[in-house]
């Protein structure tokens, strides 16, 4: 079931023959592919689509590997590990290109979650020296907050943060107002309400696995951290 068998035609293109396992990973009908064959492009991932295309373009030419993420329908993201090679009749002219697609997705889930808690820690711990220091100010001290937690998340691009206290707001250098947020109160051991602190992205993500909507649980864990600290 996570591996895609598939064989097309070089010269035009046309893809012959895919295997079903396909609509389990992409989700959506084999039919639906040969109808329009497009929906596989438009399935990847934007941030991967450039590199997608040029292993493509040399599958003529030799053996290529690829890692990728697709989209979907339903917004998930799954990896996909995907290898092609041509194959070439007795005089050595190309006649087909034969590839499998496997899908990667619980491998890189688990690199990214160790790679996260490794940035989350190091979030943590520089945030614990910030505010134990003599030297900084309170605005310095959560304004250069506000600027790590811009860099924190999985998704790097679009990431925007700031902290309010006492009314007082200390945003990240490239704050802009997000369209998806994590927000979080600042509560004194007194009970006082002091501010919040808010994490979000100013542009669209894929849903990710294992968290809520854009946001892993571990980087909930880390907004409240953050705010308890």
């Amino acid at each position: 079931v996570g591996e895609v068998f598939w064989f097309a035609d070089p010269e035009h293109r046309g893809l012959l023959y895919i295997s079903p396992a396909f609509e389990e990973i992409w989700g959506f009908p084999v039919k639906d592919l040969f109808n329009n064959p497009e929906l596989w492009a438009e399935s990847l991932h934007h941030d991967d689509r450039k590199r997608v295309e040029n292993a493509v373009r040399d599958r003529k030419k030799r053996h290529t590997e690829v890692e990728y993420r697709i989209i979907r329908p339903d917004g998930s993201v799954r990896w996909i590990h995907d290898h092609a090679f041509p194959v070439t009749d007795q005089d050595g002219k190309v006649y087909r290109l034969v590839g499998t697609s496997r899908d990667i997705t619980a491998q890189k889930n688990a690199e990214l979650d160790l790679a996260e808690r490794a940035k989350e820690l190091k979030c943590v711990y520089r945030a614990l020296e910030l505010t134990a220091s003599d030297t900084l100010s309170v605005a310095e001290v959560c304004r250069k907050i506000a600027e790590l937690l811009s860099i924190s998340l999985v998704y790097s691009e679009g990431v925007t943060a700031r902290i309010v206290i006492d009314g007082a707001e200390h945003r990240s250098h490239a704050w802009s107002p997000p369209i998806s947020s994590l927000i979080r109160p600042v509560i004194m051991g007194d009970g006082t309400n002091k501010g919040y602190v808010e994490i979000g992205y100013s542009a669209n993500h894929p849903v990710i696995p294992g968290g809520t909507g854009m946001f892993l649980h571990e980087e909930q864990a880390l907004i409240d951290a953050i705010a308890q600290h």
